[in-house]
């Protein structure tokens, strides 16, 4: 009696985990609260393994977007997911690991031209919109690592590189190549600016704390 309860158990956990593992990403996402920040159609696959042939955040369009995760990564209470997204004017690949307290991103590279974020921009700063200024250039982003959580920040590792940098409106202004190192030092992320073949000389740091508390020292 004992052995066919067991083997009764062990069947009806294999059969949890099996719906688990295969339950659609349509359904999923379908039984989220609707939100304006997030946007996402044309969904396929399951939770693991699926794509969507379009995703916004803030305005921002990934494109498609696909995703690999690994379930035996939530035994360590951080789910573990592969993910890429493409568009003409932005794509990026990366690691997403979700805690139970905070979020990271690791071996994360992001090609983007300003025009792809140019919305998301005008979003959240409503001045640009306002005045009509306009980026220009394209930018490479290799993040090693980026983790926070609520109170901010936890580590930061990487670099980025605008190309070409500058606004092409409401008045055309060149600022060369903008280099930027990413790190985290005392408690605090930290991000060294420097410039070169631009008309102004850019230098200067800016950091965030715990609070997300920023502060910034650049001179022009």
């Amino acid at each position: 009696m004992r052995a066919a309860l067991k083997i009764g158990a062990l069947g009806l956990i294999a059969l949890i985990i099996a719906l688990v593992y295969t339950i659609p990403a349509q359904f999923a996402i379908s039984r989220l609260p609707p939100t304006a920040t997030v946007q996402i159609a044309g969904v396929e696959g399951t939770i693991w393994n699926g794509s969507a042939a379009q995703v916004v955040i803030k305005q921002l369009s990934l494109g498609k977007v696909e995703w690999n995760s690994s379930p035996l990564s939530l035994l360590t209470t951080r789910l573990k997911s592969r993910f890429e997204f493409t568009q003409p004017e932005l794509n990026g690949t990366g690691t997403l690991r979700i805690g139970l307290n905070s979020m990271s991103l690791e071996n994360t590279k992001i090609f983007a031209k300003s025009d792809a974020l140019q919305p998301m921009l005008n979003s959240m700063i409503p001045s640009m919109t306002y005045t009509g200024t306009r980026l220009s250039g394209q930018m490479d982003i290799d993040l090693q690592e980026l983790e926070a959580n609520r109170q901010g920040p936890k580590a930061l590792q990487g670099t980025m590189l605008w190309q070409n940098a500058g606004f092409s409106e409401p008045m055309p202004v060149l600022l060369g190549n903008i280099n930027t190192e990413l790190s985290y030092k005392d408690d605090a992320a930290v991000v060294d600016i420097n410039n070169n073949d631009g008309v102004l000389d850019i230098r200067g740091n800016a950091r965030m704390g715990q609070g997300w508390k920023y502060s910034t020292d650049i001179l022009v």
